[in-house]
């Protein structure tokens, strides 16, 4: 006979004394590979019992299978029932256990008065059971699937257990036995019955605890929680609850105090910041300027966020006390609290990062309102109240960032009432929320901009005829309309509205194809050219590129559109292998600088944002003075002229100014949209 691996005996000999067994056993067989781990799991959470642990392969009996589920829903907080020694509705069984799963509901008999104990039991009678198990926990639970199941033997299936084998599937408690078969009617062995109750136990109580809890759909998992090892919007929503940053920019853009309570320029270069003194970390450390310290020095070595942190001087951080610190620029920057209040500057501990390591990414500590409790990867985030925060307390105990790819099964699970919040709407939705009863859509002005840029290092683009013939022959208010439905609006210029010092007064290109013909003729092009446009797999890009294809023709230029993977893409717009490409900027920190420095200096030519090869001396003139100038005035005055020149000279096609659309229920209350996409959820609570 084979004997389970020593790591399961182990565990099971310790829980079977902890437990009261003093009885000695052996097996007649061992399990599958497959099934090791989650028996010791099993064993470790006390979900299995002595008799299931041998004959591995044996079929599960229905009384066997009664007995795990009674066990699960006692691990899962289940009280037991009220019951009477008569309530025996059967002729052929008096096992406690089983009785007391039929009055949670769990099982009923095969026939009036038969239950057949040692009847085994199969695969779609197993997921009835355990869907009543769930039931029995939750009476108001209803067993609903978001997503489709594409079983071969689906028609195999019982009528009366199709609802729970599509739930389990769909919270991926069952797969088939193999491809895409499920094999409803065969006999579940031991093994087999332990992995599903071990499966179980982990859904269920994830959502059981998250019952209570803010539930908030976005379109995928976070990549990392440590604000140096990404910028992606995803994690960028769940860290702006666990971090706090100097200075933080409200909802209309405005810079207000942070984890610095005030704040004071000595000389061009130098800003002193006095900290919030009392400040606790969710380690229970108190924040110190070493942490700040530590902070924008470990920041200037990121090469996900350097450009954001780049002006800072690392020689120029000096702690003056354990709540006043300097921070210096190489040159003078005006941009710099801007770029402070940016979530890629959120300020860590400088003991959590050392003790963590390689892994401080999935141990985030802050001192924000939530911290960090749970990470089911590629599923759910979970953060809890931070109940020492230094400010006022969040107002909801738990907030879950949900992960959800498939946008229309976010609004799915909105209206349903499984999501509280489900960001990023799609623009052909927006009709489903019209006088719904149970939910409603925010809609908000945003940061990006999105845009069609030449490479104008190259013919034609090197004319400036040729590209304002092009802005003028692309009919952009038909393009917003079809790829965007309408959402956002086509943008004037390069910056967006929301932005501080964008230029609204700017002489657009109107759909003009006679002008934009003569043009063409004046720059030698009569006949038009060939040329390319290069898009990554992103639907509405794509979309515009084919718009934008057939409008052009009225021009005489053909375009072939050519789609890379998003690396590839990268990379060769940034070394200058394209003719024309679609991309989008977000001016996260709502300064010019950050929206306009990048993209069109001189010296920020391909990956560092100006993959159009754009050069005006008068431009980069007056990007560096907007740096060093301190009156905000006479800044704008500075981005009123950039903005100017640049529409004039056209390197882009300006399309489209992008719109948050985020859909809540109508019981969710406090919830404000902030224009980085970023929003704040400290104040959000169910009414």
């Amino acid at each position: 006979m084979k004997t389970v691996k020593k790591g399961i005996v182990g565990i099971l000999v310790f829980t079977m004394l902890f437990i009261g067994y003093t009885s000695a056993f052996t097996y007649a067989d061992g399990p599958s590979s497959w099934a090791e781990d989650w028996i010791s799991e099993a064993i470790e959470h006390q979900l299995t019992t002595e008799k299931v642990l041998s004959n591995y392969q044996q079929p599960i009996t229905r009384e066997e299978f009664a007995t795990l589920a009674v066990n699960l829903y006692h691990a899962l907080g289940g009280e037991a029932p009220q019951q009477q020694e008569e309530d025996n509705p059967f002729l052929d069984t008096e096992d406690p256990i089983v009785l007391q799963a039929y009055h949670l509901g769990i099982i009923n008999g095969q026939s009036a008065t038969h239950f057949a104990p040692e009847a085994p039991i199969t695969r779609q009678e197993l997921s009835v059971m355990l869907v009543r198990t769930k039931k029995a926990l939750n009476p108001d639970f209803e067993a609903m699937a978001s997503r489709p199941m594409f079983f071969l033997d689906r028609g195999e299936i019982a009528p009366w257990a199709l609802e729970e084998i599509h739930y389990l599937f769909d919270e991926g408690i069952i797969d088939g036995m193999e491809a895409l078969r499920i094999h409803p009617r065969s006999l579940a062995t031991r093994e087999q019955g332990i992995a599903f109750v071990m499966r179980s136990f982990k859904v269920f109580d994830t959502i059981l605890r998250q019952a209570e809890a803010l539930r908030v759909g976005q379109g995928g998992d976070a990549i990392s929680l440590d604000p140096h090892q990404t910028m992606d919007t995803l994690s960028s929503r769940v860290m702006k609850q666990i971090y706090e940053t100097l200075v933080i920019q409200n909802e209309e853009m405005e810079i207000e105090a942070g984890l610095a309570e005030s704040w004071r320029y000595i000389d061009d270069l130098t800003i002193e910041f006095k900290l919030k003194e009392g400040v606790q970390f969710h380690n229970g450390e108190e924040l110190t300027a070493r942490d700040v310290e530590f902070t924008l020095l470990r920041a200037l070595d990121s090469p996900f966020i350097g450009h954001i942190v780049g002006m800072i001087d690392p020689d120029g951080i000096t702690v003056m006390d354990d709540y006043t610190i300097r921070v210096a620029t190489v040159e003078p920057n005006k941009a710099l609290l801007a770029h402070l209040a940016h979530t890629g500057t959120s300020i860590l501990n400088e003991k959590a990062v050392v003790e963590a390591g390689d892994v401080y990414g999935d141990k985030p500590v802050g001192t924000g309102a939530f911290k960090f409790d749970l990470w089911n990867r590629g599923d759910s985030i979970e953060l809890v109240r931070f109940n020492d925060y230094h400010g006022e307390a969040a107002r909801m105990e738990r907030i879950v960032f949900k992960a959800v790819h498939y946008a229309p099964m976010r609004l799915d699970e909105l209206e349903k009432g499984q999501l509280h919040i489900a960001y990023d709407i799609l623009p052909r939705d927006i009709q489903r929320f019209k006088d719904h009863e149970e939910m409603m859509l925010q809609r908000s002005p945003g940061l990006t901009s999105a845009y069609v840029g030449f490479n104008v290092l190259q013919e034609p683009y090197n004319d400036v005829r040729v590209r304002q013939a092009i802005n003028y022959a692309v009919d952009m208010d038909r393009i917003v309309a079809i790829v965007y439905e309408g959402t956002g609006t086509p943008a004037k210029g390069p910056l967006s509205n929301v932005v501080w010092g964008a230029n609204e007064d700017l002489e657009t290109y109107d759909y003009d194809v006679e002008r934009a013909l003569a043009l063409m003729e004046e720059a030698g092009y009569v006949d038009g050219f060939e040329t390319t446009i290069w898009v990554n797999d992103n639907q509405q890009r794509m979309d515009m590129a084919v718009l934008l294809q057939q409008q052009l023709k009225e021009i005489n230029i053909d375009v072939d559109i050519i789609v890379k993977e998003w690396g590839t893409y990268l990379d060769g717009t940034a070394s200058g292998e394209h003719d024309m490409f679609v991309l989008g900027w977000v001016t996260a920190t709502g300064d010019p600088d950050y929206g306009l420095y990048s993209l069109f200096h001189s010296t920020t030519f391909g990956a560092m944002g100006n993959r159009t090869f754009y050069a005006n001396d008068r431009v980069d003139e007056l990007l560096d003075k907007s740096r060093k100038e301190a009156d905000r005035d006479i800044r704008r005055e500075y981005y009123l002229e950039i903005q100017e020149i640049i529409t004039e000279e056209a390197p882009w096609i300006f399309a489209w100014i992008n719109e948050h659309l985020t859909g809540i229920r109508n019981d969710v209350g406090g919830f404000r949209q902030h224009p980085t996409g970023h929003h704040l959820l400290s104040g959000v609570h169910l009414e």
